[in-house]
Order: structure tokens, then C-alpha cells, then sequence
């Protein structure tokens, strides 16, 4: 593959401020990479117009083409045409069929059109517009002579949804004509993509994954590449180049799920959760399913109706925080709490019991526990929680124990909760310590 070299800039003041976090770039760069491109330099900037040409400068001497993210809205520190008109030594133009597209857009929102939004239809002479399907700014690709080389410089609105619309529709196909090679397009124009098998793992740590795999002894040629995405761990095995056996690739994989252990793996695809995982299975079997949470105070059903569909498994969940909730809503006897204490397997084991017989489930989870700072003690310290399933042949709990922060200990028992969830709809093994 030739001339493959990809540099991103992204401008934008609230970027270097903290004000908003640059998620651009992690997005372009996972897209390049799909493509088989070679990112070189990732740059952020001011929105000033020597800090943006200085920016370019640097990047095209690294690199055959630059993707630059932001400025291309109607205010006054949008600035990326004029600095790219200014760099290639060209005027800028009206683009009248752009304007009236715009224009368009507002009359079909029922917006008030202003004339500040004229701006948008500009474009540097020569250059090749990149339509926007989600938004009003436009975009587009330049040929940019630097030092005699020729350069492409593709210039993109910084909203994250349109970004992501315009590179997969437009900006990878019309940059994979211009600086890859043509084995590395399909018969049809459209850019092949480097081969790529995922795991998203959890129960087990990053460090014994990364040891169990490098026993497993893949080929030498294939990447791995790990990932701590707190609280799982994610694999990542890629071809070293386009044309790349996918054979090698499926068998490889192979070794690693029988190294890390099929269980602890839920995904195979990196946009698959866990608590989507969980969705499916339940679906399979046209089970349904409701909560009971303490500490976590909502967090499980957060997760668990974050997906389209998910009534059609989810009943209902009651984020039962004190003692007098706990027994008024969901029959948690008072003689546990005083025998046992609210942090129990008998009182998880009653509230997912409550859960289920007060929602009409299938099955039913818990959580109660010690999330910190305070409130832990010798014989439970904080980090201890205790997780209840209920179905139909009957109630389980299980122990768990996860010193950390108390945000971190949260969403780490409610995703212990989905797993044991996911473990039982699948008759797997669940490592607990059970009541």
C-alpha cells in the first residue's frame, strides 16, 4: 500500500480548555485504521489562525493527507476555510447549491434562516464539497501543494455524529482513490477493511489475559493489542495488512478464546455490552427480567435500558436505598436486617425475591452493598456488596468484595450483577462465594 500516511488535527479552544472532551479523534482514528490507513500524528489547536497553518505545516510533513476536525460553523472563530484558502493561496467561493441546500434545511426544521449561516457555503477554489447528511456545515477535500508534493487535506465540522456520517459515506472512499493503492479498494471503489477479530473479557485481569495469551503462542505477525476499558478488558487481534488469511486470523482467535476461557468472553464485537448481551438472551427465551437496588441506586437499570427494545425484557426496578424502603416495598423481614445487617446474602437474597414477585419476572437481581468512603467495618469493609438472583427454581446470592472508589465500586457490582445474570441464562459456572 502506498502513501497510506494520515495525520488528524482537531481545533477548537474548548478542546485545550477541558471545556469539551476530544472524542474526534479517537473516532477518525479507529475509522482510518479499519481502512488500513497508517495514522501518523494526532494534533490539537486554537482557534487562531497561525496556530492552525503552523499545525498543517507540521502534519504535511509528516504526512500525505490531514484530516482537520472543526471550524467549519457560521461564527466568528470558525476559521478552517479561510486558513485552508489562505495555506493553498486561493480565494474563496460561494458555493449557491450548498447555500440553497442550507437554506433548505431551516425551512424543513422550521427554523428562521440568518444570514451569519451564509458562511457555510463557502468553500476554497478547487475544492471538492463533502456533503453532510446530519447537519448544515459542509465539508471538503483540497489538493494542497506543500513544497512541491501534493497533499490532501480533507476539512470536516467537528460535531461527532456528522463526523461520523461523512467519513464513513464520503471521506474514506474519496481519500482511498486519491493515496492508497488499488489493491486496497473492492472491485466497486469501496476501501477493504484490515482483518480484525475482538473480545471484550471480564472477570479475569488485563495482566493474566496478556500472560494466558502470549502462552497460546500466535503467529508473530498477527497484532494484539489490549485494552482496560474499566470494568472489562478488550482484545483486539488484526491482520498486519490488507489480503491478510482470514484463516490464520479465525484460527488464532481460536487459541485465544480456549487460553482466556470462553466464559469470562461475553462479545465478540466491540459495540456489543454486556448488559446487551443479557438483553438477547432474554429475548431468545422470551424471559423477562427486574431489579432491586441499594447502593448501586439505579445504575443496573440504567445499563439495562439503554438499548431500543429493552422493554420487551425489562418489568421494572426499584432502587430500595433504606432499611424501611427495603421492607415496605420489597418484604425484606426486619429480623434479617437486625440478624444480618442490610449488606447480606439474606437481605439479596430477599430483595431480588421481592423484585421478582412484586414486578411478575422471570428472573430478578440485587444489589446491596458498602460503595464508601464511609460505612464499612472489619467484617465488611467497604468494597463488600452481595448480588441476588431470583428465578424460577429459586433464590441464590453471592459475595463479592471490590476495594476501590465509591463511583468505581458502583459500576463494578452492576456489571458483576449482569455477568451473574449472563452465567446463569447461559448454565455457566458463577465463581462467587454463594449463600
Amino acid at each position: 500500500m502506498e502513501c497510506s500516511r494520515i495525520s488528524i488535527l482537531i481545533t477548537g479552544s474548548e478542546i485545550l480548555d477541558s471545556r469539551v472532551p476530544d472524542t474526534n479523534s479517537h473516532l477518525i482514528i479507529e475509522r482510518l485504521a479499519q481502512s488500513g490507513f497508517v495514522v501518523r500524528h494526532t494534533l490539537s489547536c486554537g482557534d487562531e489562525s497561525s496556530a492552525i497553518i503552523a499545525s498543517l505545516k507540521f502534519l504535511f510533513e509528516h504526512s500525505d493527507a490531514v484530516i482537520l476536525s472543526g471550524g467549519m460553523g457560521p461564527t466568528s472563530d470558525d476559521l478552517t476555510r479561510e486558513v485552508v484558502a489562505e495555506l493553498c493561496g486561493v480565494s474563496l467561493e460561494r458555493n449557491t447549491e450548498v447555500l440553497e441546500h442550507i437554506k433548505g434545511i431551516y425551512v424543513a426544521r422550521g427554523r428562521k434562516y440568518d444570514a451569519s449561516n451564509d458562511k457555510q457555503a463557502l468553500f476554497p477554489h478547487g475544492a471538492h464539497v463533502i456533503p453532510n447528511a446530519v447537519g448544515t456545515a459542509p465539508g471538503f477535500l483540497i489538493d494542497v501543494d506543500f513544497k512541491g508534493q501534493r497533499k490532501s487535506l480533507v476539512a470536516l465540522p467537528g460535531i461527532p455524529g456528522e463526523l461520523r456520517s461523512m467519513l464513513d459515506e464520503s471521506v474514506l472512499p474519496l481519500l482511498a482513490r486519491k493515496v492508497l493503492s488499488s489493491e486496497a479498494l473492492t472491485s466497486d471503489g469501496r476501501v477493504r477493511t484490515v482483518e480484525k477479530r475482538q473480545f471484550r473479557i471480564f472477570g479475569l485481569p488485563e495482566s493474566a489475559i496478556g500472560a494466558q495469551i502470549v502462552e497460546s503462542k500466535l503467529p508473530k505477525d498477527i497484532i494484539v493489542s489490549y485494552r482496560a476499558a474499566f470494568p472489562e478488558v478488550h482484545v483486539v487481534l488484526k491482520a498486519p495488512h490488507l489480503g491478510y488469511a482470514a484463516e490464520v486470523l479465525d484460527d488464532a482467535a481460536q487459541k485465544v478464546r480456549e487460553a482466556v476461557g470462553r466464559e469470562y468472553i461475553f462479545s465478540e464485537a466491540l459495540d456489543v455490552s454486556v448488559d446487551s448481551t443479557v438483553h438477547a438472551l432474554l429475548c431468545a427465551r422470551s424471559w423477562s427480567i427486574s431489579l432491586a437496588e441499594s447502593f448501586t441506586g439505579g445504575m443496573l437499570g440504567e445499563l439495562l435500558t439503554s438499548m431500543p427494545g429493552s422493554s420487551a425484557t425489562f418489568l421494572g426496578g426499584a432502587v430500595t436505598y433504606s432499611n424501611e424502603s427495603k421492607c415496605a416495598v420489597l418484604g425484606v423481614t426486619e429480623q434479617s436486617l437486625k440478624d444480618f445487617g442490610a449488606v447480606s446474602f439474606q437481605v439479596a437474597a430477599e430483595l431480588a425475591q421481592g423484585a421478582q414477585r412484586v414486578f411478575g419476572s422471570t428472573l430478578a437481581l440485587s444489589t446491596t452493598g458498602i460503595a464508601g468512603p464511609d460505612g464499612g467495618s472489619q467484617d465488611k469493609p467497604v468494597g463488600t456488596f452481595f448480588v441476588g438472583l431470583a428465578t424460577e427454581s429459586g433464590v441464590s446470592a453471592y459475595k463479592c468484595f471490590f476495594p476501590s472508589s465509591r463511583q468505581r465500586v458502583r459500576r463494578y457490582a452492576s456489571a458483576v450483577a449482569l455477568d451473574i445474570c449472563r452465567r446463569h441464562l447461559l448454565s455457566l459456572p458463577i465463581h462467587w462465594p454463594s449463600m
